[in-house]
């Protein structure tokens, strides 16, 4: 938005002086915020306004998009909690989803795999290094250049003191979120006879096998993440896309850091061993259990 007053080009060059404006300080802002839900009946825990403000930086505007979503969800004479953060965000995202979708719709897919990079580290400071763009796979230093361009031009992504990121804070968590759907390299398998699947089959029926590989297998996208956050890590996903839905896909496949294997309805039905398991099954790194690592309650 400076261009319009710093670029020879446009009509409003020269034709102001700029004020530069610090953010509002943090005791100020929770205070009126406290105040705010105050005179509706309402608290906001100061942890909690402490939590909005350093997550944006002080910036405003995002701060006020999130307290009018806190304050939606804080009924009268309750206390809005730092618990209430998750909630509002996913609300907010969900709200602008249209909106996001249609930015990218609008964008090359250079521009989409720089955006995607940018989201994923957060903040970049050396662009075009070569760690950044072989780490997120991208074409060349000068392609990182070409599409950046009108990336800045555009308001989509912001640099402050050679340091980039995006300008909006929900849409860099938006995609942030997609990131490894924009570079995941998805094996697609049709045949029973695949050796990948003759080993799925070993590793359900043979506990033998299970203990040689180190590996065993779930069902299901719930039992999936339950295994996720008891810290056991995937070794391969197969999913079968005409029953896993695009929005526990892309749950999944943010969560994993390994293979996917796409296969179609016909052979999930021949490897899956219990119905209504949602389309996915997940071979897994078992842990190493012995007594002397048990830790027992005092």
């Amino acid at each position: 938005m400076t261009d319009m007053f710093y670029s020879p080009a446009k009509p409003f060059f020269q034709s102001v002086i700029s004020q530069s404006l610090k953010p509002i300080p943090m005791d100020t802002y929770i205070e009126f915020a406290g105040r705010m839900f105050a005179e509706r009946g309402k608290r906001l825990d100061k942890t909690a306004a402490e939590m909005v403000y350093r997550m944006f930086d002080g910036c405003t505007w995002y701060m006020q998009m999130m307290m009018n979503e806190l304050f939606a969800l804080t009924k009268e004479d309750m206390t809005c909690s730092p618990e209430y953060i998750d909630f509002a965000w996913e609300n907010i995202i969900m709200a602008q989803e249209d909106r996001y979708q249609a930015i990218l719709y609008g964008l090359a897919p250079k521009q989409k795999q720089l955006l995607y990079a940018i989201a994923k580290d957060k903040t970049v400071e050396g662009i075009t290094s070569s760690e950044f763009v072989k780490s997120h796979r991208l074409v060349s230093a000068s392609s990182v250049q070409a599409a950046l361009k009108p990336l800045l031009k555009n308001d989509i992504v912001t640099c402050e003191e050679g340091k980039y990121r995006i300008y909006d804070y929900f849409f860099a968590d938006y995609l942030a979120r997609k990131y490894y759907l924009c570079f995941m390299r998805i094996e697609s398998i049709t045949s029973a006879q695949n050796p990948k699947i003759k080993d799925l089959l070993a590793l359900q029926e043979k506990s033998k096998e299970r203990r040689k590989k180190g590996l065993f297998v779930v069902e299901g996208r719930r039992e999936l993440l339950h295994c996720i956050e008891a810290g056991y890590e995937p070794y391969t996903v197969f999913i079968c896309r005409e029953i896993l839905s695009e929005g526990d896909f892309e749950e999944i496949a943010s969560r994993c850091r390994c293979p996917f294997i796409e296969i179609p309805q016909h052979l999930y039905d021949k490897v899956a061993y219990r119905g209504g398991t949602e389309g996915v099954i997940a071979e897994l790194h078992c842990k190493e259990m012995s007594l002397e690592a048990l830790k027992l309650k005092e």
